[in-house]
């Protein structure tokens, strides 16, 4: 499988030790922040499929971690692929035009 998406042999030949050496490195914070108790709200159209897939994985981050404290996801048209971070209202933007532009990524692999 790693093969099919471009990832080099000998590169996924060493995949078990750095998988190893992440959970020693990540390991603690990542425990640390499954007993912090705020949440990611996602405001977004569930519609769509970029909307089923962010609600899908902010379901599952925050059964998993905690966050020093609540934060937004919102989708929103930016006229463009991307992603901002607003640190004033402490909130993640995802641009909804990102989902073109990933499709397009997959259907050029």
């Amino acid at each position: 499988m790693p093969t099919i998406l471009g990832l080099p042999e000998e590169r996924a030949d060493s995949c078990p030790e750095e998988y190893d050496q992440a959970i020693v490195s990540w390991g603690g914070v990542l425990d640390q922040m499954a007993a912090l108790k705020g949440k990611i709200i996602f405001e977004g159209p569930v519609e769509s499929l970029i909307g089923q897939v962010v609600a899908e994985e902010i379901t599952f981050l925050n059964g998993q971690l905690g966050f020093p404290v609540d934060f937004e996801v919102l989708i929103e048209t930016c006229e463009e692929a991307n992603a901002f971070y607003d640190p004033e209202a402490g909130s993640v933007t995802l641009c909804a035009e990102f989902e073109t532009y990933l499709s397009r990524q997959y259907e050029n692999m």
